[in-house]
């Protein structure tokens, strides 16, 4: 099984959010489960794209790169579950 997982983010000064890419994985979000990494890859793409195109609905702009969940959804990623299970995955990044 893989597992789709989000991104700690901190606030930017000035606005918008960071994804803490770096964290490790036990710090990021567990968001979806997908049966193959293919799965999860189009999941992926999809929860982002549709979050892009809702926040420029809502918000009238082009460019929605600050506006919450955006850019985390952009470094989303697909990680096996047996490596979030393993002994020492909570240190692994």
């Amino acid at each position: 099984m893989w597992i789709l997982l989000q991104p700690p983010t901190r606030v930017r000064p000035g606005g918008g959010e960071q994804p803490l890419r770096d964290a490790p994985l036990s710090e990021w979000t567990r968001d979806s489960r997908y049966a193959t990494y293919e799965d999860c890859d189009r999941a992926k793409s999809a929860k982002a794209m549709e979050l892009i195109e809702r926040s420029r609905k809502e918000t009238g702009k082009q460019d929605v790169s600050k506006e919450p969940g955006v850019a985390a959804a952009a470094w989303a990623k697909c990680v096996p579950e047996s490596e979030l299970d393993a002994p020492g995955s909570a240190e692994r990044k």
